[in-house]
């Protein structure tokens, strides 16, 4: 499953930090490596949902580091499984 998240601030290299949570249990944690990215673009990761579904909410938290080692707000988002 892709979690998308939007660039809404300049350009330049980011590295993105996610956290996937059911209710306030930890599911997983995503680290990508600095790539480029251009405000107002969509960029997303790749996430493997779980085959059982469980009840709870999903949602996803993601936080963009630069090359300075700025950190954006923390963002987040439901996920929706099927």
């Amino acid at each position: 499953m892709r979690l998308p998240y939007r660039i809404t601030q300049g350009r330049g290299e980011v590295a993105a930090t996610i956290t996937v949570l059911r209710d306030r249990t930890t599911l997983a944690h995503l680290r990508s490596v600095f790539s480029g990215v251009e405000s107002g673009r969509v960029y997303a990761r790749n996430w493997k949902a779980p085959k059982a579904k469980t009840k709870g909410t999903y949602r996803f938290c993601i936080t963009l580091r630069d090359r300075a080692h700025h950190d954006s707000t923390l963002s987040c988002a439901r996920i929706r499984l099927r």
